[in-house]
């Protein structure tokens, strides 16, 4: 009878360990999804981890200083959001600076402005005042930011939005066969604890 008591328990416990398991399996998969390898597309940039965000989203701004703290934030590439027509301006800003060799130097600035200053950015008068300010060379951002380059891109980052960031921003795309963010994961940081899990997949 206690030989058939001990097996009982045993059994309840490994059954209780295998739900276990099960649900953590679960929930670690709904953080994230599979990409599809063949509908890639060629201008999606190249690197372990590419980050879609909007200037003017809060979440954004706080998600880059926890990859700062992480290490990470020079490892992700980033791209513009595009889920709306009026974020086209700022994706277009973003692939002007690109263009001219800064946006790793103005990126954080531009954050700070909308967050800390309060300064949206939105006319051309207070983005023209902000870049003389950082000491910009306006002529040649003009050139860059009406080109058919950045255009270009800018229409692009759009439709890896569609495909990408649909959910919301921030989100991410790692080693071009994951996509997560808050609305996969939850929190910023359990979206940022699936970046790291998935970049070691």
């Amino acid at each position: 009878m206690k030989k058939a008591i001990l097996k009982f328990c045993q059994l309840s416990v490994a059954l209780s360990f295998l739900a276990t398991s099960t649900v953590s399996a679960e929930i670690v998969s709904q953080s994230f999804r599979e990409i599809d390898s063949g509908s890639v597309p060629e201008f999606l940039p190249q690197g372990e981890v590419v980050e879609f965000f909007w200037y003017e989203c809060p979440h954004c701004y706080r998600m880059e200083a926890l990859l700062k703290e992480a290490g990470l934030n020079d490892q992700v590439v980033k791209v513009p959001a595009v889920l709306r027509g009026s974020w086209m301006y700022m994706a277009r800003v973003f692939y002007a600076m690109q263009a001219m060799k800064i946006d790793k130097q103005m990126h954080p600035l531009i954050f700070n402005e909308i967050h800390q200053n309060k300064n949206n950015l939105k006319t051309e008068e207070q983005l023209m005042a902000f870049l003389k300010s950082n000491d910009v060379d306006i002529d040649t951002f003009k050139k860059h930011f009406n080109g058919d380059s950045v255009h270009k891109q800018a229409k692009n980052a759009a439709l890896l939005t569609r495909d990408y960031a649909d959910g919301g921003v921030p989100a991410f795309v790692v080693n071009r066969q994951y996509v997560t963010s808050p609305s996969l994961a939850g929190t910023l940081e359990e979206t940022l604890e699936t970046v790291k899990m998935l970049m070691k997949k």
